[in-house]
């Protein structure tokens, strides 16, 4: 499988680049597998480009899936280097919630994808460093629900 990397800025309030978020994708979107893609593209840039020359030594936001949290995939990446984004497709429950507890005790970010607010998800907010707003789904009245919200459960930032 052909695993193609990209990266996104992520801009500060200043519009400074805070951050890349690393984008895997496969070369035939038909047989794309995210979990295999990811794994290979970590791999490949570890081996030949380097997160610090990819992410101009910023830190690179990476999606896991909760099976590439529960086979260990960050252990293998510097925390100050990769924050790890949760995607909004994850099942909440016990073992992703400490998992993500422990990586977060580990040094890393903790970030919540393409969030809209659901009851379930009250766990992961206190988790989260960064929540990032799916502003195509989510419109003025609701974004600000989400930030009121997102505020309550996690006033830490």
């Amino acid at each position: 499988m052909i695993a193609l990397v990209a990266r996104q800025p992520i801009l500060d309030k200043n519009l400074n680049i805070f951050s890349y978020e690393l984008l895997f994708r496969g070369k035939d979107s038909e047989s794309f597998n995210g979990e295999q893609a990811t794994a290979q593209v970590i791999m490949n840039t570890l081996e030949s480009i380097g997160f610090t020359n990819l992410t101009e030594g910023q830190p690179a936001f990476i999606n896991f899936t909760a099976e590439l949290l529960k086979q260990g995939i960050p252990d293998l990446l510097a925390p100050e280097m990769v924050y790890i984004e949760v995607l909004e497709t994850v099942t909440v429950d016990q073992k992703l919630l400490s998992g993500l507890e422990t990586y977060k005790e580990m040094g890393f970010k903790i970030v919540l994808d393409d969030f809209v607010f659901s009851e379930d998800l009250i766990p992961l907010i206190k988790l989260a460093d960064y929540i990032k707003i799916d502003f195509i789904i989510t419109k003025g009245a609701e974004r600000k629900k989400i930030i009121t919200i997102c505020n309550q459960y996690n006033s830490d930032h």
